[in-house]
């Protein structure tokens, strides 16, 4: 067997593990208004089958109203948040993000992860908000390993999707990481979102990207997706999205007006560098510095018992 089907068996594998956990509490999940975003679902709607993007976490979308509730079923179901000490700072900065703490359940060897949402922007985010409830009222389904899960349509994932690898792309935490987001998976989920899915057309999408105040942000994703994938399919797009903003924001790095900075390398180099967090280390404020460790200190620690007790791999 050649190392991608290895690869892709060893991914439907961890799927099955990971999405039957959920089965026996479909029912009450049902109950909230929720959606399973990324891994899988996007697996499916991008490349037609499961198996196809790696993924570590079960990622869920509801509205922060809801949280209590969906904390109720996890716990009843035996998923556990890891018990941490934070200070009020820490705390502070933990309710604003766009996510909870990690939800945990060791089974035999390993260790299933849920990671509940509560925006589609990170938490820094200036502009205006999405209204989640809205933005997640109609799903589609779809059956996930035997569960049959609450999915976002097309449209809306092709939006979370953007806003995702903005911030993959931005976000100083993660260039800090090590992790290099300048990934090929990141820009063929975008090409193969949209090259797959014919309901969504570039001035529909244009107009649910107005209505949202994201044409920015869309652009950049966009335009990187094209330089890196090089295919006309997404010309319509760049002629629809382009603006002096988004435009700027090419060769900027960072998530706020406050903490943007200009990229010192270009966009080829930037894909063949190993190290991002080395190039920009200098160009960071005290005040940029103090952010990504308060972010270390909140949210890495669970990431790396997760992983070693998985061993390393990766059941994004």
């Amino acid at each position: 067997m050649n190392e991608k089907k290895q690869i892709k068996k060893q991914q439907l594998f961890c799927g099955m593990i990971f999405y039957s956990s959920l089965i026996e509490m479909e029912k009450e999940l049902n109950e909230i208004n929720y959606v399973i975003i990324k891994g899988e679902p996007l697996s499916m709607l991008a490349y037609g089958c499961y198996g196809n993007r790696s993924f570590h976490d079960i990622d869920i979308l509801i509205d922060r109203k809801d949280v209590p509730a969906v904390n109720q079923i996890l716990n009843n179901h035996g998923f556990y948040q890891l018990k941490r000490e934070l200070t009020r700072q820490e705390r502070i900065y933990a309710n604003q993000a766009h996510q909870t703490f990690s939800y945990l359940k060791d089974i035999a060897r390993n260790t299933i992860v849920v990671d509940v949402n509560v925006d589609i922007f990170w938490g820094e985010y200036e502009g205006k908000r999405v209204n989640i409830s809205d933005f997640i009222n109609n799903p589609n389904k779809l059956n996930i390993y035997g569960f049959n899960a609450k999915v976002l349509r097309p449209m809306e994932a092709l939006v979370a999707l953007i806003l995702h690898h903005y911030k993959e792309l931005n976000s100083l935490h993660q260039l800090a990481r090590g992790e290099h987001p300048y990934k090929a998976k990141l820009f063929k989920d975008i090409y193969n979102l949209i090259e797959n899915n014919n309901c969504i057309s570039a001035k529909e999408f244009y107009d649910v990207c107005y209505d949202y105040e994201i044409i920015p942000y869309a652009y950049f994703v966009l335009y990187y997706t094209n330089k890196y994938i090089g295919s006309e399919v997404l010309s319509d797009y760049l002629t629809l999205f382009k603006t002096e903003e988004g435009v700027n924001l090419l060769e900027c790095y960072g998530l706020t007006n406050r903490e943007r900075k200009k990229w010192k390398i270009s966009f080829e180099d930037r894909i063949k560098a190993t190290n991002l967090f080395e190039i920009i280390r200098e160009d960071l404020s005290q005040e940029d510095i103090h952010k990504i460790k308060l972010q270390k200190r909140i949210f890495n620690n669970s990431n790396e018992r997760i992983e070693v007790i998985n061993n390393g791999r990766k059941i994004d």
